[in-house]
């Protein structure tokens, strides 16, 4: 589980981009934990959507526990279609059938 809090813009997101390359790059189902995230910016949400791409060519998923605005926003942009959102962090982890690393 990869864990993110505070804003994520143009700013902070080159501190976010090497952890999250990584914790996306072996093959396993992944959950992503943004609860703690007060501002998703454009730049946050293209590396959301990198990361689930490089899982999804690896065969797994990236899940993600979402506050309902953040879920609003990924809606509006078409990547609730690319990221599995769940409400709770907990049911991220249920959905990924126990395959997920932690």
């Amino acid at each position: 589980m990869l864990t993110v809090r505070g804003d994520l813009d143009l700013a902070t997101a080159p501190a976010l981009e090497p952890h999250l390359s990584r914790a996306s790059a072996d093959g396993t189902d992944l959950v992503l934990d943004p609860t703690g995230v007060a501002f998703l910016g454009c730049v946050g949400m293209a590396m959301f959507d990198a990361a689930a791409n490089r899982v999804r060519r690896r065969h797994a998923t990236l899940t993600t526990a979402v506050q309902p605005q953040v879920r609003h926003v990924l809606h509006l942009t078409g990547l609730d279609a690319t990221l599995a959102c769940c409400d709770t962090v907990a049911e991220a982890v249920a959905a990924t059938n126990g395959s997920t690393r932690t």
